[in-house]
């Protein structure tokens, strides 16, 4: 029973057993039954509707798949392994189990692999990475990856589609690896789950709710591993916070094979190893402070430190071999940055390339538009950049195009001095280039397109050209991809 109950028992001994007898009589009404009397009951008995309600459910028999009422969680523990483990070993031994199954880059299967491994050790780091697995397109793999990471790490949780209710609740009772599957289908639009996922990525991180008829605020924790697999692009905040792995459809001449999770082979001992060698290495990888590569930095710092705490601790050829994979795996993410951070180191080889000098917005994306290995020729939908995408796609960095003389003309443009505070904050310092190109100009007729100017048209700087700042041009706040 509860405190308050059991203080009603201390205080008058001579009412317990009726008052244990009413509680057994109303867990046994129907809940109809029950809410005509539970007020009048916990008056009568001195007592809160709350705790009423506490203990008739106390007493009553959990329900187990009965009615449409789901069933309990059953949680999965790792038995340690009964002898040591020899941890470069387990890592290499996790590696040849997922490459019998599924198709990945040598760099992913080692960032998986110690990963998994770390998962063990999460609650020993500040910062714990997500996992997240992408696929451009189904039969790629990653539900199978999804499905042998599950058979590895501890207290797994699998889901294809939760909302945040049941989410931040089971997070902090059990502190679980969650995997969610298909989180291209609900995710995205799931704001509120969004949100857990990246709160969950520090120890720290927590969701307010307010709890009970007496709406008492309550801080839940959602610091967790998690593990998260889509078809495409997550959102920008929770990439930000992963380590990614992209997954790719297997060639016809490429062999695995299949994977049942009913027969999963030898998961349950690497498991077990797992377990093991977390527990032999706790206290070392909780001081550890593992150096962090050169090109690895700001969040892809704090998401690597785990896994390279787990390398430096196996010692030996791994974290070596984790500093390299690091290195790459942060090339890979940046080189598919949103638009932003890669049109703003693309305008800035403009102005280089032209001596720093103000650039109309209709000769910038004429020139951005005509790069083979940038998104901005198709992107929209396959309409491409235009001069009003390019006002949006900036606004944010506080750039706003304005009206400057070229030649003869006014026309909406550039200064690269607007873009000075937004190199310097997003971008890599870029070293000086010695020779320069000129920039087409725009067209004589400022109404007429870029994406429709004839080649024959395009006329260069001829390095006289004055340039005043009239006014700046209003920007809708709406960006369109």
């Amino acid at each position: 029973m509860t405190d308050e109950v059991n203080q009603i028992t201390a205080t008058d001994a001579g009412n317990a057993l009726s008052l244990d007898e009413e509680i057994l009589r109303l867990s046994k009404l129907s809940r109809v039954e029950y809410q005509r009397e539970r007020n009048g009951v916990a008056k009568r008995l001195g007592i809160r509707v709350t705790i009423l309600d506490a203990e008739i459910a106390a007493r009553q028999p959990k329900a187990e798949n009965k009615s449409g009422q789901g069933r309990e969680i059953k949680w999965v523990e790792r038995k340690p392994w009964d002898e040591p483990v020899e941890g470069a070993v387990l890592i290499d031994d996790i590696i040849s189990f997922f490459r019998r199954y599924v198709i990945m880059s040598e760099p992913d299967l080692m960032s998986v692999a110690l990963w998994v491994l770390a998962s063990y050790a999460f609650e020993e780091f500040f910062i714990f990475p997500r996992l997240l697995i992408k696929s451009p397109e189904k039969g790629c793999g990653k539900s199978t990856l999804l499905d042998l990471i599950s058979c590895l790490v501890r207290k797994r949780m699998v889901a294809s589609n939760t909302t945040a209710a049941p989410l931040f609740r089971i997070i902090e009772q059990q502190q679980p690896t969650v995997l969610l599957d298909e989180a291209d289908a609900y995710l995205r639009k799931n704001e509120e789950a969004g949100l857990i996922v990246n709160a969950g990525h520090k120890k720290d991180g927590a969701v307010f709710r307010c709890v009970g008829d007496d709406h008492e605020p309550r801080a839940f924790n959602v610091f967790c591993p998690m593990v998260i697999a889509g078809i495409g692009n997550q959102r920008d905040t929770i990439e930000d916070r992963s380590i990614i792995v992209n997954m790719k459809r297997k060639m016809r001449d490429e062999v695995t094979e299949p994977f049942r999770t009913d027969k999963p082979g030898n998961a349950e001992i690497l498991a077990r190893r797992c377990a093991r060698w977390v527990d032999d290495a706790r206290n070392r990888l909780g001081s550890a402070d593992p150096t962090i590569p050169k090109g690895v930095y700001n969040r892809a710092a704090d998401n690597w430190r785990p896994l390279l705490a787990i390398a430096e601790t196996l010692g030996g050829t791994m974290q070596e071999r984790a500093r390299v994979i690091a290195v790459t795996k942060t090339a890979e993410a940046s080189a598919g940055e949103n638009y932003g951070t890669t049109l703003l180191a693309d305008i800035r080889t403009l102005f280089v390339e032209n001596q720093r000098r103000p650039l109309p917005s209709d000769g910038i994306v004429l020139c951005l538009r005509s790069r083979d290995d940038r998104p901005w020729g198709d992107m929209g939908g396959g309409t491409g950049l235009t001069t009003h995408k390019l006002a949006s796609l900036l606004k944010p960095f506080g750039i706003s195009p304005q009206q400057i003389k070229f030649g003869k003309f006014n026309q909406r443009g550039y200064r690269a001095e607007q873009f000075t505070d937004a190199w310097d904050r997003y971008l890599e310092p870029l070293p000086p280039i010695p020779t320069f190109i000129k920039m087409p100009m725009p067209p004589a007729d400022p109404a007429q397109s870029a994406t429709s100017l004839p080649s024959n048209q395009i006329n260069s700087f001829d390095g006289n050209e004055t340039a005043t700042v009239d006014e700046e041009v209003a920007v809708p706040d709406e960006v369109t991809h």
